[in-house]
C-alpha cells in the first residue's frame, strides 16, 4: 500500500503539471496514440514476466520471490514512466478537460486520469497474479487478487477525492463573496480543519465498507482481544476480520485516528494460526500504532513534503531560471517559456516526492514499526510470542527472515532486537529516544521551512532575485538586450513579477511607444492600470482605453478578461458582465475558468446591485 501512495502521488503532480493546451505538447500525438502507449507497455511487461516464469525452476522459492517482488514494482514503475509520457506526448488531458461537466469540476479530470493509470497497474497485477499462485503466495483467483489490490488503493483515493471534490462543488455555488471567503487563507484553513475532521471520523469506515470486513464473532479469540483492550486502556469501534487476498496473509493492522472511529483489523489466518500469546503480542503491537499516534504522525509527514519541496524548488529554482534565460532561444513564445519552467518544477517536485516518501517517510515508517513492537513490553512481561509469531509469518510466507524493505526493518533485524531487550530493557528507551529525536527534528525543519517561505515571500522578495537573475541572464547573452526590444512587455512583466508597479508601468509605457499594436503589452498595462493596489498608480479611464484597443487587435479570453474587469472600475457592471461571459465561453482551460467564474460573479452581484 505504502508503494502505491508513492506512485499515486507521482502521477497526481505529474498531471498537475502536464499541458491543459494542445499547443504545448512535447509532440503532435493524438489522442487515440495514447493506444499505441499502453500496447507498447503491455508487451514490454508481458515479455518480462514470461522471462522470469521460464527462469523459476533455476531458481529457489526465496530468490524467485524476491526477484518477483522487485520485477512487479519495476513494472509499476514503467507504468508512472508510461502514463506520464501519455500526459506529455498526447492531448490526454485536454481532451479529459474539453468534457463539458470536467470543466466544471476540475477534480473530475484528475480522478479519470488516475482510473487510467489504475488501469496499467491492473495490467501488472494481473500478469503477476500466476507467477504468486505458483510460489504459493496467494490462493485467491486472478480476478479476486486484482480487486483486493485495487481495493488497497482506496485509503488514498478517497481522501483525495473527497478533499478536492467537495472544493470544486463548492465552487459551483454562485457568488463571488463565497467564492472569495472559501478560497482565502482563513477559508482554506477552516476548510481543511473541516475536511481533516470528515476524514477522520467517517474516512475509516467508508475504507472498511470497501474492503469487506466484518466484525470478528462472539469466541475465544474475541473475547480474549477484548480483555487485552481493556488492560491496556485501549478504545476501538471494533475489531474486524480483513478479508485481505481470501484472509490467507499472516497480518493485522489498525485503522483510524479518533478512539471511537478507530478499528482493529485481523486476517483470518491470524486468527487461526497465531496462539494465544502469540494474538496478544500482534495485538499489543496493534495498540503501540495507535497509542504513539502513529497515523496522525504519518499524515502529518507526509503533508509536510509539500512546503519542503516548494522551498528547495524555490532555490533550485534561480540557476534554473539563468540557464534557461540564458540559452532558450529567445523566438520562444512567453506562454511556451513559462511552460517549460513549469515542467521543470513539475519534474523536479515528482522526483523530491518520490525521494521524500522513499527516504523521510520510510525511515520514520520502519521506525514507527520497531516502536510498536517495543510497545508490547508496556502491555505483556515479555514480547517472545511476537518474536514466535515473526517466525511463523516468515515460514508460511516463504520469503527471507533477513531481506528489509523500505519501510520495514527484516523480520530478523526485528527478532533481533526485540531479543536485545529481552536481556537489557534500556534498549527500549534507546529507540523511543530516537524516535523522539527524529520528529522533534522534523518539526524544526518543517517549521524552518515555513518560516523561509514567508521570508522568501515578504514584500516579493523572492520575484526580485528572479527579476534580478533574469536581468543578469539577458546581459549576458549577446543578443539578450536586443531581444527584450523585439519581446516589448517581458521588462514590465518581470517588474510586475517582483511587484514594483512603477517601474512596470514605464517599461509597458515604453514598450507601447515602440510597439503601439502589441497586444499582450496593452493588455498587461491595462490589467496593471485596472487592478494595482496602490490607489495612486490605479488609472481606470487609461485601463478601459488600452483594452479595448488590445480587443481590437486579438479578442483572446484572457485581454477580455481584462477588458472585463476594465468596464467594472469604470462602474460599466452590464459591460463587464456581457465581456466576462464571451471570455468564459471561449477559455478551455479548467483553471482560468474557476477565475473568469470569479470575476463573472462580482460582476453579476455589481450588476444586480444597481437594479431596483
Amino acid at each position: 500500500m505504502f508503494t502505491n501512495l508513492i506512485l499515486i502521488i507521482a502521477v497526481l503532480v505529474s498531471y498537475d503539471y502536464a499541458p491543459e493546451s494542445r499547443d504545448l505538447l512535447l509532440s503532435q500525438g493524438k489522442t487515440w496514440h495514447i493506444l499505441y502507449l499502453a500496447a507498447l507497455f503491455l508487451v514490454v511487461a508481458r515479455l518480462r514476466f514470461k522471462n522470469f516464469a521460464r527462469r523459476i525452476p533455476q531458481r529457489s522459492k526465496n530468490s524467485n520471490l524476491t526477484i518477483l517482488d522487485k520485477l512487479t514494482v519495476q513494472q509499476m514503475l514503467m507504468a508512472v514512466v508510461f502514463f506520464v509520457s501519455c500526459l506529455f506526448l498526447t492531448p490526454l488531458k485536454p481532451f479529459l478537460l474539453e468534457i463539458p461537466i470536467i470543466s466544471k469540476i476540475p477534480t473530475l479530470s484528475a480522478l479519470l486520469a488516475l482510473f487510467m493509470f489504475l488501469g496499467f497497474l491492473i495490467a501488472v497485477w494481473h500478469m503477476a497474479h500466476p507467477m504468486y499462485a505458483k510460489l504459493g503466495q496467494t490462493m485467491v483467483s486472478r480476478r479476486e487478487y486484482v480487486r483486493q489490490q485495487v481495493m488497497l488503493v482506496a485509503p488514498i483515493l478517497i481522501p483525495w477525492t473527497g478533499f478536492y471534490g467537495v472544493q470544486d462543488i463548492l465552487l459551483l455555488i454562485p457568488g463571488a463573496s463565497w467564492h472569495g471567503a472559501l478560497m482565502s487563507a482563513t477559508g482554506q484553513l477552516i476548510y481543511l480543519l473541516v475536511m481533516m475532521t470528515a476524514l477522520v471520523l467517517i474516512g475509516p469506515r467508508i475504507v472498511l465498507y470497501f474492503w469487506g470486513c466484518t466484525p470478528v464473532p462472539p469466541g475465544p479469540e474475541r473475547d480474549r482481544m477484548e480483555a487485552l483492550c481493556q488492560k491496556a486502556d485501549f478504545t476501538c469501534a471494533q475489531i474486524l476480520r480483513w478479508p485481505l487476498f481470501g484472509g490467507h496473509i499472516l497480518t493485522a493492522a489498525v485503522f483510524g485516528i479518533a478512539s471511537r472511529f478507530r478499528y482493529v483489523l485481523m486476517t483470518d489466518a491470524m486468527l487461526r494460526m497465531a496462539s494465544p500469546d502469540e494474538l496478544d503480542a500482534v495485538l499489543s503491537h496493534e495498540i503501540g500504532h495507535a497509542k504513539k499516534k502513529h497515523m496522525l504522525l504519518f499524515l502529518l509527514i507526509v503533508a509536510a513534503m509539500a512546503p519542503a519541496g516548494y522551498l528547495v524548488w524555490s532555490a533550485l529554482e534561480i540557476p534554473v531560471l539563468y540557464l534557461s534565460t540564458r540559452f532558450v532561444p529567445m523566438s520562444m513564445e512567453a506562454e511556451q517559456f513559462a511552460w517549460f519552467l513549469n515542467l521543470a518544477q513539475g519534474l523536479f517536485l515528482v522526483t523530491f516526492a518520490v525521494l521524500y516518501l522513499r527516504f523521510v517517510f520510510g525511515y520514520f515508517l520502519r521506525n514507527f514499526e520497531r516502536q510498536a513492537d517495543l510497545y508490547v513490553y508496556e502491555v505483556l512481561p515479555s514480547a517472545l510470542p511476537l518474536v514466535t509469531m515473526f517466525r511463523k509469518i516468515a515460514f508460511f510466507s516463504g520469503r527471507s527472515a533477513d531481506e528489509p524493505n523500505w519501510h520495514h526493518f527484516g523480520l530478523n533485524q526485528r527478532i533481533d532486537y526485540i531479543l536485545k531487550c529481552e536481556s537489557n530493557r534500556l534498549w527500549i528507551d534507546r529507540h523511543n529516544a530516537k524516535v523522539k529525536k527524529s520528529l522533534m527534528i522534523l518539526v524544526v525543519v518543517f517549521v524552518g521551512t515555513l518560516v523561509a517561505q514567508g521570508a522568501l515571500a515578504w514584500n516579493g522578495f523572492h520575484n526580485r532575485v528572479r527579476l534580478g537573475v533574469t536581468l543578469a541572464a539577458l546581459e549576458a547573452r549577446p543578443d539578450g538586450m536586443e531581444e527584450l526590444d523585439k519581446a516589448p512587455s517581458l521588462l514590465g512583466d518581470m517588474y510586475l513579477a517582483a511587484n514594483d508597479i512603477e517601474k512596470a508601468i514605464d517599461a509597458y509605457e515604453k514598450a507601447l511607444q515602440i510597439h503601439p499594436d502589441d497586444a499582450l503589452t496593452l493588455n498587461n498595462l491595462a490589467w496593471t492600470y485596472a487592478t494595482c493596489e496602490k490607489e495612486e498608480l490605479q488609472n481606470p479611464k487609461r485601463a478601459l482605453e488600452l483594452a479595448l484597443r488590445a480587443v481590437e487587435i486579438s479578442p483572446l479570453p484572457h485581454i477580455l478578461d481584462t477588458l472585463a474587469e476594465s468596464y467594472y472600475i469604470n462602474g460599466m457592471y452590464a459591460q463587464a458582465v456581457e465581456t466576462q461571459t464571451r471570455a468564459l465561453k471561449m477559455e478551455p482551460d479548467s483553471k482560468n475558468r474557476r477565475i473568469y467564474q470569479e470575476h463573472l460573479d462580482k460582476y453579476l452581484e455589481a450588476r444586480d446591485g444597481l437594479q431596483p
